[in-house]
């Protein structure tokens, strides 16, 4: 159902805000804890995808944002 599916997009946002907060503060055991999540709720996730549907105006807090989470652990 639609209400199913933004639930489970929902969940999936939510830990890459929290994977990204989580490298950023130097929590690396918990950053690569909600990566583990993210690729087991989307096996597909792509760091390069997810960069190219976000609508960041200034490209340096996107680059950011992805670096984050590619020192996470989550696939290019």
């Amino acid at each position: 159902t639609e209400e199913t599916t933004l639930r489970f997009l929902a969940k999936l946002a939510n830990r890459i805000v929290l994977t990204s907060a989580y490298v950023a503060l130097g929590l690396r055991d918990l950053a690569e804890e909600t990566a583990a999540d993210i690729k087991r709720i989307e096996p597909s996730f792509s760091v390069a995808q997810f960069a190219k549907a976000q609508p960041y105006r200034d490209n340096s807090l996107l680059q950011n944002f992805v670096s984050d989470l590619r020192s996470a652990g989550l696939p290019e």
